[in-house]
Protein backbone atom coordinates (compact mmCIF):
# COMPACT_ATOMS: atom_id res chain seq x y z
CA UNK A 1 0.00 0.00 0.00
CA UNK A 2 1.76 3.24 -0.93
CA UNK A 3 1.33 6.36 1.13
CA UNK A 4 -1.56 8.18 0.10
CA UNK A 5 -3.34 4.55 0.43
CA UNK A 6 -2.25 4.49 3.43
CA UNK A 7 -3.55 7.42 4.47
CA UNK A 8 -6.93 7.32 2.89
CA UNK A 9 -7.02 3.72 4.84
CA UNK A 10 -6.77 5.24 7.90
CA UNK A 11 -9.45 8.27 7.13
CA UNK A 12 -11.64 5.16 6.50
CA UNK A 13 -11.06 3.75 10.03
CA UNK A 14 -13.44 3.64 12.97
CA UNK A 15 -11.91 4.34 16.36
CA UNK A 16 -13.81 2.35 18.67
CA UNK A 17 -14.07 2.35 22.56
CA UNK A 18 -17.19 1.49 24.28
CA UNK A 19 -20.25 2.81 22.68
CA UNK A 20 -18.33 5.69 21.32
CA UNK A 21 -17.15 5.58 17.56
CA UNK A 22 -14.62 8.11 16.75
CA UNK A 23 -14.00 9.29 12.92
CA UNK A 24 -10.89 11.23 11.53
CA UNK A 25 -12.51 14.62 10.82
CA UNK A 26 -15.75 14.80 13.01
CA UNK A 27 -16.46 15.81 16.27
CA UNK A 28 -18.32 13.28 18.54
CA UNK A 29 -20.52 14.39 21.52
CA UNK A 30 -19.93 11.32 23.31
CA UNK A 31 -16.10 11.99 23.52
CA UNK A 32 -16.58 15.66 24.75
CA UNK A 33 -18.74 14.13 27.48
CA UNK A 34 -15.87 11.56 28.36
CA UNK A 35 -13.63 14.63 28.13
CA UNK A 36 -15.76 16.68 31.00
CA UNK A 37 -16.48 13.83 33.28
CA UNK A 38 -12.75 13.20 33.32
CA UNK A 39 -11.75 16.92 33.59
CA UNK A 40 -9.48 16.90 30.40
CA UNK A 41 -9.14 18.88 27.10
CA UNK A 42 -7.79 16.67 25.03
CA UNK A 43 -7.03 12.99 23.51
CA UNK A 44 -5.20 10.66 21.45
CA UNK A 45 -6.41 7.66 20.10
CA UNK A 46 -2.96 5.31 20.06
CA UNK A 47 -1.90 1.68 19.14
CA UNK A 48 1.47 0.25 19.69
CA UNK A 49 -0.03 -2.67 16.92
CA UNK A 50 1.85 -3.28 13.41
CA UNK A 51 4.77 -0.80 13.59
CA UNK A 52 4.78 1.65 10.57
CA UNK A 53 2.10 -0.65 9.26
CA UNK A 54 3.74 -3.58 8.56
CA UNK A 55 1.64 -6.40 9.96
CA UNK A 56 3.17 -8.28 12.72
CA UNK A 57 2.37 -11.74 14.62
CA UNK A 58 -0.52 -11.60 17.39
CA UNK A 59 1.24 -12.68 20.02
CA UNK A 60 3.88 -9.68 18.89
CA UNK A 61 1.10 -6.72 18.56
CA UNK A 62 0.19 -8.70 22.38
CA UNK A 63 3.41 -7.84 23.68
CA UNK A 64 3.49 -4.00 22.62
CA UNK A 65 0.19 -2.92 23.89
CA UNK A 66 1.37 -4.58 27.03
CA UNK A 67 4.46 -1.66 26.87
CA UNK A 68 2.04 1.02 25.43
CA UNK A 69 -0.33 0.35 28.35
CA UNK A 70 2.48 0.14 30.68
CA UNK A 71 3.98 3.45 29.46
CA UNK A 72 0.71 5.04 30.07
CA UNK A 73 -0.10 4.04 33.34
CA UNK A 74 3.56 5.01 34.32
CA UNK A 75 2.69 8.67 32.44
CA UNK A 76 -0.51 8.63 35.12
CA UNK A 77 -2.71 9.10 32.16
CA UNK A 78 -6.53 8.55 31.76
CA UNK A 79 -6.69 5.78 29.33
CA UNK A 80 -9.72 3.23 28.19
CA UNK A 81 -9.46 0.46 25.94
CA UNK A 82 -10.34 0.23 22.24
CA UNK A 83 -9.52 -0.66 18.72
CA UNK A 84 -9.31 0.73 15.34
CA UNK A 85 -12.01 -1.45 12.74
CA UNK A 86 -9.56 -1.50 9.86
CA UNK A 87 -10.75 -1.54 6.04
CA UNK A 88 -9.81 -3.60 2.95
CA UNK A 89 -9.05 -6.40 5.33
CA UNK A 90 -6.98 -4.45 7.47
CA UNK A 91 -7.17 -6.43 10.95
CA UNK A 92 -8.73 -4.47 14.16
CA UNK A 93 -5.97 -3.23 16.12
CA UNK A 94 -6.72 -3.14 19.98
CA UNK A 95 -5.63 0.76 20.90
CA UNK A 96 -6.15 2.88 23.86
CA UNK A 97 -7.62 6.08 24.33
CA UNK A 98 -5.47 8.38 26.09
CA UNK A 99 -7.33 11.50 27.78
CA UNK A 100 -5.55 14.66 28.83
CA UNK A 101 -2.27 14.00 26.76
CA UNK A 102 -0.93 16.95 25.16
CA UNK A 103 -0.03 16.78 21.35
CA UNK A 104 3.53 16.87 21.43
CA UNK A 105 3.61 13.58 24.03
CA UNK A 106 0.88 11.72 21.64
CA UNK A 107 3.49 12.42 18.74
CA UNK A 108 6.25 11.31 20.93
CA UNK A 109 3.92 8.32 21.77
CA UNK A 110 3.30 7.45 18.29
CA UNK A 111 7.12 8.00 17.28
CA UNK A 112 7.89 5.90 20.03
CA UNK A 113 6.24 2.54 19.34
CA UNK A 114 6.76 3.28 15.77
CA UNK A 115 3.44 4.10 14.00
CA UNK A 116 2.80 6.21 10.84
CA UNK A 117 0.02 7.96 12.21
CA UNK A 118 -1.95 8.64 15.19
CA UNK A 119 -5.48 10.37 16.01
CA UNK A 120 -5.77 13.68 18.27
CA UNK A 121 -8.12 15.78 19.27
CA UNK A 122 -9.29 18.38 21.99
CA UNK A 123 -13.08 19.10 23.38
CA UNK A 124 -15.45 20.42 20.80
CA UNK A 125 -13.22 19.88 18.36
CA UNK A 126 -12.61 17.46 15.28
CA UNK A 127 -10.61 14.59 15.45
CA UNK A 128 -7.40 14.89 13.56
CA UNK A 129 -5.17 12.76 11.48
CA UNK A 130 -1.88 12.86 12.39
CA UNK A 131 0.99 11.23 10.38
CA UNK A 132 4.03 11.02 11.85
CA UNK A 133 6.98 8.72 10.08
Amino acid sequence: MNDLELEQAYYNTRYIVADIILRVDKTNEQLDDLLIKNNCETYAFITAHNPLSQLMPAHQNNIRHEQLSAFIKKNKLIYFEGFGEGTAGWPNETSLLILGIRKEEAIACGIKFNQKAIVFGQLKGVASLIMIQ
